[in-house]
């Protein structure tokens, strides 16, 4: 399946991207050494998908948010394997995960705390990465299920949408460089 999606970055993220040793880290949420706090769809590099709002409208507009410098959007082209695409938009898959949510929580609360992640910023959701991460895990060691990427609907803080829990975009979590068939800033 090809999947287009749209990143938007700074210069310094810009240089990172097209660099010849761009990689995408997922470390082990266990590893007691692991200290980077997890995005709301766990580790990897996010990009914005049509769906919801416009993808690369977005992704500008929530880059800008940050960045007090020129913005630069990349659009990236995927494919990757339907067993490879934990998509959380499908019932199938939403229920599954939510099974495994409440299975987990505890020891997702425990991972939290002993790696004094903030998990009471709404902004973040913390929380939600730690236990995807777990249950990409538990997907992989229990089903043999690689998961190279992640689907979502998600709810991105700009401008007027800054106080609405509604979701507003449809984010894509890429967690295995080897899917990125192309990648090119979008002028």
């Amino acid at each position: 399946m090809e999947i287009q999606s749209f990143h938007g970055t700074n210069m310094l993220g810009k240089k990172k991207i097209t660099s010849k040793s761009f990689t995408i880290k997922i470390p082990l949420m266990v590893n007691e050494n692991n200290k980077r706090v997890p995005g709301s769809l766990g580790y990897g590099f996010y990009t914005y998908i049509d769906g919801l709002s416009d993808a690369r409208e977005l992704a500008y507009e929530y880059s800008h948010k940050f960045k007090d410098e020129p913005i630069f959007i990349f659009k990236i082209v995927s494919n990757i394997e339907g067993t490879n695409l934990l998509d959380l938009n499908e019932d199938d898959s939403k229920n599954a995960y939510r099974s495994f949510y409440k299975k987990v929580f505890r020891s997702a609360e425990n991972i939290c705390k002993n790696k004094h992640f903030k998990i009471n910023n709404k902004k973040q959701h913390v929380f939600d990465g730690v236990v995807l991460e777990l249950y990409v895990q538990y997907l992989m060691q229990h089903k043999h299920i690689v998961v190279k990427g992640i689907i979502h609907d998600t709810v991105t803080y700009i401008h007027e949408d800054g106080l609405s829990d509604i979701e507003n975009g449809r984010e894509f979590c890429i967690r295995s460089r080897d899917i990125i068939k192309e990648l090119s800033e979008d002028t």
